[in-house]
């Protein structure tokens, strides 16, 4: 029987056999072919997988690296962040070239003013005259009266146009001038028809007579080859940004041996703190208590270094723009009497009034036909070449192009190459220590509310550069300055390193050693000196809100301990107000509470480090408005709590400010009406 069923079933058992075997060779066969896709399948998930790992490595990469200190090394090309940038447009002011340029006059001092006759008929037609016309622009002689003190900065006096036929010459102490050109037409009704076709302004750097004993002092002196100092600053460009958008520039201070301070870390929240930290070497406490009182005092009493160089025979310049909004104008005084020899505002006034400007982002990117930053680069350029065998300390600061879009700064890059290959021309680079810098990076908009936000806010971008001949004959020194790159640095090393170079030009001192200390900051060290790489922020001036040197934990935001910091910061704000003098209405602006927490963190100490606090870091947003607040609150046990720094406003508040005019009430004000 088995035998007789084996027989019948053989016929089943080949076919089943040869269909295993068939589906075996199949297999073996896609497999076969398979191989090739799935090696590279493995190939790319070994190359990502390598990926990964190398953006683990960059992301435990730091700026500076101590056990005190440790500043991330942060991607510049975040998705977050590069989801805002965009190409910047080019600031185009006008499709014509200007009509009238200013020159010196060979061999003389003087300056003449010229129509460029090339170009008349991009202005007018072959059936049209052009009448040209030019006006001085003075500081106002009144600003002396003590009635106009406080308007003394604001003020200018525009002379009568004068007739320009093709050119003239100008008059030795002559300064700032306005050139207007008319179109004039006869028509049938025997009248002429007149148009303005052009209008532009041109800045000069006359010999003033209060400048020629510095020239003279200079002549005599026996001391050895001093420097001179130059500072040149962006408002509102962080490190990362200064990368990302102007990365023509940064190849370029590179590859030519400028110094990069890759620790450089903000003091205080805007430009103001910044700058006199770096002027003066004093925090905002004690500018406040010994020359600036209130909004309503002047500048002029505050020690700028600027005065002290000016002293040693240094002729010295101040030129901002944006000068309703610029650093010691904005709801302030500014300055009774010009604070340098050599002062660029009331041009700037004029031009903003005279001229037609050319809005962007709220800024005025172009006066006339020329951007806004080219009057000053060019203004500054003509101050250095004037000077270029004299000692001179220098301040030019640009707002236009960077202070309220993060994308602008692009358009101004292959320009600022130009500018410092410019400077290279004429010597200026042989000469001088320079520090290229911005006050701070974004600190309000969508870019402020990334992950590296907050980083990007508190290092701005700083590059130094010091002379060939400096580095040979103080090896040391350089070595310091190209090792504080590494380091964490503040603006009051920057001040201390320009009291180096004072005390330098002294016949009783000893070249770049640290000798100076200052109020704001006692245990700064300036560049030329070894400072130590184990700094923490306070040995920098740095309060703990703006310092970058600690790592966060993240914490529930939904902790009582958390509520409670952030309805803190919320009475602090209403204390500010009530405290502040003189007091704004209380019907002016509402009473904030707190709506959401966005974010908590809290501080971890150093290595080795014993605290007996907390640092919490809060992010939380308050009703009505919704504004955007950032700070630092240290608390002891469970209920006493400290502000440490300034509380940040992190999102716009332009529109729902304008009911007051207290700068420093603004970030904090929801307009009632």
């Amino acid at each position: 029987m088995t035998f007789g069923l084996g027989k019948q079933l053989r016929p089943c058992l080949r076919v089943v056999t040869f269909i295993v075997v068939f589906a075996l060779l199949s297999l073996l066969y896609m497999v076969e072919q398979s191989l090739p896709r799935h090696f590279e399948h493995v190939a790319t998930s070994i190359i990502e997988e390598t990926n990964a790992s190398e953006n683990i490595d960059r992301l435990k990469r730091f700026l500076v690296w101590s056990s005190k200190c440790k500043i991330p090394d942060a991607d510049p090309y975040q998705k977050s962040v590069m989801k805002l940038m965009k190409p910047a447009e080019p600031i185009n002011c006008s499709n014509k070239a200007p009509l009238t340029y200013v020159v010196s006059v060979t061999n003389t001092s003087q300056y003449k003013l010229v129509i460029d006759t090339n170009l008349k008929n991009k202005y007018v037609t072959d059936q049209q005259t052009l009448s040209c016309c030019f006006s001085i622009i003075t500081r106002d002689s009144l600003s002396s009266k003590p009635t106009y003190n406080k308007s003394a900065d604001n003020l200018y006096t525009l002379g009568s146009c004068k007739h320009l036929e093709n050119e003239t010459i100008l008059h030795p102490e002559v300064e700032f001038i306005l050139v207007k050109c008319h179109s004039e037409q006869a028509i049938a009704s025997g009248k002429n028809k007149r148009k303005e076709v052009y209008s532009n302004m041109h800045a000069v750097v006359p010999i003033k007579e209060e400048v020629k004993w510095k020239l003279e002092t200079n002549k005599s002196s026996k001391h050895p080859r001093r420097l001179s100092v130059l500072l040149l600053g962006l408002d509102s460009i962080s490190r990362l940004n200064m990368i990302r958008k102007m990365p023509k520039t940064v190849s370029y201070l590179t590859q030519t041996g400028w110094v990069e301070l890759k620790g450089y870390n903000k003091v205080g929240d805007n430009t103001l703190p910044n700058l006199m930290a770096l002027l003066t070497g004093y925090n905002m406490k004690e500018i406040k208590r010994s020359c600036w009182p209130s909004m309503d005092a002047k500048f002029d009493d505050c020690p700028f270094i600027w005065k002290n160089f000016s002293k040693q025979g240094y002729i010295t310049i101040f030129t901002e723009d944006e000068p309703t909004i610029s650093t010691f104008n904005y709801h302030k005084t500014g300055f009774v009497n010009p604070p340098t020899d050599y002062y660029l505002r009331p041009y700037l006034l004029a031009a903003e009034q005279h001229l037609t400007t050319k809005m962007k982002d709220s800024m005025a990117v172009c006066l006339g036909p020329v951007s806004t930053a080219d009057h000053i680069l060019h203004y500054v350029y003509n101050f250095l070449s004037t000077f270029k065998d004299a000692l001179y300390f220098g301040l030019m600061w640009l707002n236009n192009f960077s202070h309220n879009n993060p994308n602008t700064p692009g358009a101004m890059d292959s320009r600022m190459v130009s500018f410092f290959k410019d400077l290279v021309q004429i010597g200026t680079l042989n000469s001088s220590m320079i520090v290229f810098l911005s006050d701070h990076g974004m600190r309000f908009g969508k870019i402020r509310e990334t992950s590296s936000g907050w980083l990007e806010e508190r290092l701005p971008f700083c590059y130094v550069w010091v002379p060939e001949w400096f580095r040979k004959e103080n090896p040391a020194a350089y070595r310091n300055v190209i090792q504080n790159g590494n380091h964490l640095v503040s603006p009051f090393d920057l001040h201390l390193s320009l009291r180096n170079i004072l005390d330098s030009n002294t016949e009783d001192s000893t070249p770049w050693n640290a000798m100076n200390t200052t109020s704001g900051c006692s245990s700064c060290m300036d560049l030329f000196s070894d400072t130590t790489e184990d700094r923490l922020c306070e040995d920098a001036g740095i309060t703990p809100h703006w310092c970058t040197c600690y790592e966060y934990r993240s914490v529930p935001t939904d902790e009582k301990v958390v509520q409670k910091v952030a309805k803190f910061v919320v009475n602090e704000i209403h204390d500010y107000f009530k405290n502040r003098h003189p007091a704004v209405p209380t019907d002016l602006c509402a009473t904030l509470q707190v709506h959401t927490i966005v974010g908590a963190k809290i501080k971890l100490p150093h290595d080795g480090e014993h605290v007996s606090y907390n640092d919490y870091l809060i992010t939380f947003l308050t009703t009505p408005g919704k504004a955007l607040f950032e700070s630092t609150v240290r608390l002891w046990g469970h209920d006493s709590m400290e502000l440490q720094g300034k509380i940040s406003r992190l999102n716009s508040y332009y529109s729902q400010s304008r009911c007051i005019a207290d700068s420093e009430l603004k970030p904090f004000c929801f307009c009632v009406k």
